[in-house]
């Protein structure tokens, strides 16, 4: 309702020291980092990151060769992406993720770490800033903003493990097989039984399968 206060705020921070790790990686890599999720483990804080601004393969090399005191743990490459576990001596998210706060983005060049995070607008924000910048002293508080909702921390590889484990192998197939292959493309690149044949099996039962990893992609969606 107009008047009501903002149930949220938006905070950002910046790191722009080069010894902070993630810009330390960015520009030894070359490249920029992007967070896809992360976790804590018993051996420490993990980020998934993802690499772009590259060449997927050069990009996977250099991060294999690079001198990083074994903080990449962990190369995969996907299409044209290459995806790290990413493991900081110190990190401005996994601080955040300490004190109960999420954080919404994070993303960092060779220039500088830039954090986004999310807390009830009647929580204490001086007291999450004063924390994050005792535990990271280069750590910039860039400022505030309210807002009325907040959108989940989704990410691409949390969409693609809920949408796996709904489907079966042959639905995963099915469906991967159709989009690779221009099937819902307009004109569509393929046919039902070209992707049947594919799979060696009938076109009615490749029917099912699509039609089945198609709803249940949906509800996924749609359905919570």
């Amino acid at each position: 309702m107009a008047g009501e206060p903002a149930a949220f705020a938006e905070l950002e921070f910046a790191v722009e020291d080069t010894a902070y790790p993630a810009v330390r990686v960015s520009r030894t890599l070359d490249c920029r980092l992007e967070l896809l999720d992360s976790l804590q483990t018993d051996d420490g804080f993990v980020m998934f990151v993802r690499l772009a601004d590259g060449a997927a393969d050069e990009l996977a090399e250099r991060a294999a060769a690079g001198s990083l005191d074994g903080e990449i743990d962990a190369l995969q490459t996907v299409g044209d992406e290459v995806v790290v576990e990413f493991s900081p001596t110190e990190s401005v998210v996994g601080t955040l993720a300490h004190l109960g706060v999420l954080t919404q983005t994070a993303t960092t060049t060779d220039d500088a770490a830039r954090i986004t995070a999310v807390v009830p607008a009647d929580a204490d924000l001086q007291y999450v800033v004063d924390r994050v910048q005792d535990a990271h002293p280069s750590a910039a508080f860039v400022g505030k903003r309210s807002c009325d909702i907040v959108a989940p921390f989704v990410t691409e590889s949390g969409v693609r493990s809920l949408v796996a484990d709904a489907l079966t192998d042959r639905q995963w197939e099915a469906a991967y097989l159709a989009y690779e292959r221009g099937y819902f493309d307009e004109p569509r690149g393929c046919s039902q039984a070209e992707l049947a044949a594919a799979m060696d099996i009938s076109q009615k039962t490749f029917s099912q399968h699509l039609h089945a990893a198609i709803w249940k992609v949906f509800d996924v969606v749609f359905g919570g």
